[in-house]
Formats: C-alpha cells, structure tokens, sequence
C-alpha cells in the first residue's frame, strides 16, 4: 500500500500541535511533510492501519542496526485508541523486520506527552536517558512483556 504522507501529517497535527505548542515550539506541516521525506529516504518504514478508509493509526521506525529498531513517531487517530490499532501496527511491524534477529526497541518521547510516557511504561519500556525535552525508553523484546508477546505469537 502507498504512504499517504498528507495523511500522516495531519495525523501529526492532529495528535502533536498542543504537545509541542506546551513545550514551546510550533507544529510545521511543511516541516513535518520535508522531514518525513528525508526519513523514507534514509530507510524508515512506515506501517499503516486503516478503519474505513479512515488512517486510524502508523508507526514509523528504522532498523538502527543488526539487534535493533528505533520508533520514530507512533501517531493513534484520538477515535481509534482502543489498543487494536496500536497493536495491529506493532505486528505488522515486527513481521517485517525479521523479529527474530531484533532484541531491542528505543523510542523517544516529548517529556510533557505524559500519555504516551505511561503507555510505554505500561508496555514494558524502561526509561534508559533523559534530556530536557524527551524521554527514552528501551525495550528488551526477551524479556516477558506485552511486546515480547506480540512478537512470540508472530
């Protein structure tokens, strides 16, 4: 299926405009939409899952090397945030990346988009580095976790 990248961007606006407005920037979707380019360009993948024609959800990640995968973004559309979506696009995403060979998932978070800080925290993401503005988070898929599940049951 084609990456619908004005898609994506109005996801980002929907869900991060506030968030980065709180932390003091502005939200650019040209910024945004260049940037996402730059990304495909550098080998992220982006996975998709729509509910009626609707995109109700996508992550982005790059496989950062042999072990390892880096989340880019993880963007839920506010009427989909059930847990389906985010868990149909973690699958999707561990088939493709050969999940035998991945232990890890990093991920990075805006410190104020505290929603999203708890719900890697309740997937088993342990916080592994703080800056001023993000959170990062480590995930060891061997371990028994919520993920480390999803990616036994592939």
């Amino acid at each position: 299926m084609k990456i619908d990248i004005e898609e994506i961007v109005a996801l980002d606006e929907l869900n991060m405009a506030l968030i980065i407005r709180e932390a003091g920037g502005v939200f650019d979707p040209l910024w945004r939409k260049k940037k996402l380019f730059e990304e495909i360009g550098k080998g992220c993948r982006i996975m998709t899952n729509y509910i009626g024609g609707e995109l109700a959800g996508y992550l982005q990640y790059i496989q950062e090397d042999d072990d390892e995968v880096y989340i880019l973004s993880i963007q839920i559309h506010p009427k989909y945030r059930n847990g389906i979506t985010l868990r149909a696009l973690i699958k999707k995403s561990l088939r493709e990346i050969t999940p035998s060979s991945i232990k890890y998932i990093t991920s990075s978070v805006h410190r104020n988009n505290t929603s999203v800080i708890k719900l890697h925290r309740k997937l088993g993401f342990l916080v592994f580095n703080e800056t001023k503005e993000r959170v990062l988070f480590k995930l060891d898929l061997n371990k028994n976790t919520i993920l480390g599940q999803v990616k036994a049951d592939i």
